[in-house]
């Protein structure tokens, strides 16, 4: 089964739109990821949700958002960013050319935090003004969707950025990027009172990723390697613990966007 809008020719797109197929926009970045995981880190694991979740759900995976907005990153090489205003044009003119085709429902998987309160703001504009549903899932959505004693493991860790997560998923996915021969673990500067802070909301993923936001304005003066956790993200999980986490969050994802998709506005 093609789950790849650019694997399909326009004919077969036709009948999709007909059918009320649902779109998935994968939107990821080219950010440093440490020392150990490729700049495509957070491209590679959006278009590895989306494609989960559209072969669960026979939905069509659009062309994945390559680059994101990432000035944080900025100080590492080989780093490209957009401006914001940019990336909410981008993805509002890709939900607006596959609207004027008949598809009327999507589902944005974006797996780079630096983007969320951008493509938050592209969605909500989306669904006010294009005729169409937008669901919008970022990288807060995806960890909640994880098995719960992986997620206390990520809080606990602070695993936020090429740590643990990201390098579980690239490792079981593309394994021949993960480079193993360098020290991974990043010497961190981050203060004992937003430590404390994060450990008072550390069962609220949205007021933690809210507390912390104003502290990653810049990657290098919180970290010597570019990571952010406080484990080793080479201690990652093995590849069949990778696989069963994945695949409960697909489900689960599958399970939303089916209830969401029939609860879809009447004027469509």
């Amino acid at each position: 089964m093609k789950v790849f809008l650019h694997e399909m020719t326009y004919p077969e797109v036709s009948h999709k739109a007909e059918e009320d197929t649902v779109i998935v926009i994968p939107v990821g970045s080219i950010e440093q990821h440490g020392v150990h995981l490729p700049l495509g880190t957070d491209l590679f694991i959006a278009l590895e949700i989306s494609r989960r979740l559209a072969e669960k759900t026979g939905s069509i995976v659009a062309p994945a958002l390559w680059v994101g907005f990432s000035e944080e990153h900025m100080a590492f090489k080989g780093t490209i960013t957009l401006e914001g205003e940019t990336l909410v044009r981008v993805i509002r003119d890709v939900i607006r050319s596959l609207s004027s085709h008949g598809f009327r429902k999507f589902v944005v998987v974006n797996a780079h935090g630096g983007n969320d309160a951008h493509l938050r703001s592209a969605v909500l504009d989306a669904n006010l003004n294009l005729n169409v549903d937008v669901l919008y899932v970022g990288p807060n959505e995806i960890s909640s969707l994880l098995p719960r004693e992986l997620q206390r493991e990520l809080e606990e860790n602070i695993d936020l950025h090429a740590g643990i997560l990201e390098t579980s998923i690239i490792n079981l996915i593309r394994p021949d990027l993960v480079r193993r021969d360098r020290p991974s673990k990043p010497k961190l500067t981050l203060r004992k009172p937003l430590l404390e802070a994060l450990e008072l909301v550390k069962d609220n993923p949205t007021l933690r990723a809210s507390v912390l936001s104003s502290f990653l304005t810049r990657f290098d003066k919180l970290s010597d390697n570019g990571s952010l956790t406080l484990a080793d993200p080479l201690s990652h999980w093995d590849e069949s613990e990778t696989e069963k986490a994945l695949e409960e969050l697909a489900v689960k994802l599958a399970e939303i966007v089916e209830k969401w998709k029939i609860a879809g506005r009447v004027d469509n």
